[in-house]
């Protein structure tokens, strides 16, 4: 989508910058969220968003520079950009919510072995 030179009114920007926030907070399950962004996104807006939180969750993670640009195929000034985001306090909770559903899913795997071998 191309975006004009002109300016749009700043009552349309607050109602517009409002919906996607909005709807994101509404969306219940990853299935959903998974649906929307596959369809309200081209396939390459959507890797660049995908490869930009990963690149930043890996960071925070402590993952090296090479690890990252070899692995997301990305460039050493994509990575030191995000570096300069990943310590902002909504980045932060995000990272909160990423550990969370790993922690989640690293037990509930261990739990699946576990019930199986009874």
């Amino acid at each position: 989508m191309r975006t004009s030179r002109q300016e749009v009114a700043e009552e349309v920007k607050l109602e517009i910058f409002s919906l996607l926030p909005q709807l994101l907070a509404d969306i219940n399950t990853p299935e959903e969220a998974k649906d929307f962004l596959s369809t309200f996104l081209s396939e390459k807006e959507l890797e660049v968003l995908s490869k930009r939180l990963t690149v930043m969750y890996w960071l925070y993670k402590g993952r090296k520079y090479h690890h990252i640009r070899d692995m997301l195929k990305v460039s050493s000034a994509t990575i030191a950009t995000a570096q300069d985001t990943i310590n902002l306090p909504p980045m932060l909770h995000v990272f909160r919510i990423l550990d969370a559903n790993e922690w989640a899913s690293r037990v509930t795997d261990r739990l699946r072995k576990f019930v199986g071998k009874s």
